[in-house]
């Protein structure tokens, strides 16, 4: 029954660790399930990762910028309203399914929204609030997708680290980041907050 606590623990972990490579002090470990890392065997989150969607999001800052600037002119300013708007977000963005290139953007795209919470010196209740609700959000679509949807899921974890590798690199030899030269698509583009006008 480990497995909703390894992929909460990485979610934990990898919101930590971009967060600290801007500086940033998040430190949720008396109400995290990093509080648990001991009895937790397998701890899935590498800097590889983190490394990588730290440089999505240098990559995709304005789309970010504007995500945060959306969610403020929306007047999101509890954690419930977040919470719904990150998860209308997620369901419109992964509406085709689940794969480790999307997901990765999901959490470039909530890692940077909550890295601006901080930033611009929001409530610091509601920073650390949507740095918790963002990685709850994540650790769920990665739990379902990886435990549920996949016989061998410790593959899938390590798929997700090549992905990310792989990304980290294209991105650091200033290439688009595709996986493979078979995608449609010239890069990535990261998902917006969905406006509600536009649905």
């Amino acid at each position: 029954m480990d497995n909703p606590l390894n992929a909460m623990l990485f979610a934990e972990d990898l919101m930590e660790f971009v967060l600290e490579r801007y500086g940033v002090i998040w430190d949720e470990n008396k109400t995290g399930v990093r509080r648990f890392r001991n009895r937790i065997q397998k701890h899935f989150f590498k800097p590889d990762i983190g490394n990588a969607v730290f440089a999505m999001i240098a990559e995709n800052v304005e789309a970010i910028a504007g995500s945060y600037m959306e969610l403020n002119r929306k007047g999101i300013n509890c954690i419930d309203d977040f919470r719904y708007e990150a998860s209308i977000t997620t369901i419109f963005y992964l509406k085709y399914g689940y794969n480790h290139k999307n997901y990765l953007n999901l959490c470039a795209l909530f890692a940077g929204v909550t890295y601006y919470c901080f930033k611009n010196g929001d409530n610091s209740t509601f920073a650390r609030n949507v740095a918790t609700a963002s990685t709850q959000l994540l650790a769920y679509v990665v739990n379902f997708s990886i435990y549920t949807c996949n016989f061998y899921p410790e593959e899938s974890w390590f798929d997700l680290l090549i992905t990310a590798r792989i990304i980290g690199r294209k991105i650091e030899n200033g290439l688009f980041y595709t996986i493979s030269d078979d995608d449609d698509d010239e890069g990535i583009i990261l998902p917006y907050f969905i406006l509600l006008n536009e649905l």
